[in-house]
């Protein structure tokens, strides 16, 4: 889960937010929580699209940066779903120095697996 007053987008801290019903019926099922705080999970951004060549959501590099942390034993491995990319979040990449305004139009040109736009 994020740090309280978190700025990642999509997601909640239950110390702070309310449990959704839906998943208080089926809290018992998490295996374990993870948190990442806005500086773990911004900083991830460069790293994917580096390693990547994918431009990913703040919500996802915080996914990214929480699987980074979580142990692997033996033949293990660990999952995690990125829910969207991350050609919306241009002025917040800006505003947090994640990469400025040209660096984004350069992510934008070298990303790959983008999907299509829906509108």
């Amino acid at each position: 889960q994020p740090q309280q007053n978190h700025l990642i987008q999509g997601w909640r801290n239950f110390e702070e937010s309310a449990k959704p019903d839906l998943f208080l019926k089926r809290e018992n099922v998490v295996d374990d929580w993870v948190s990442v705080d806005n500086d773990e999970a911004f900083s991830v951004v460069k790293e994917v699209l580096r390693k990547d060549k994918l431009l990913i959501s703040p919500s996802s590099a915080a996914v990214y940066a929480c699987m980074k942390k979580y142990p692997i034993h033996g033949d293990g491995c660990v999952v995690g779903i990125f829910a969207d990319d991350g050609r919306k979040f241009k002025s917040v990449y800006a505003t947090q120095n994640v990469m400025s305004e040209q660096e984004f139009e350069d992510a934008l040109k070298e990303a790959k697996h983008m999907s299509e736009l829906a509108y």
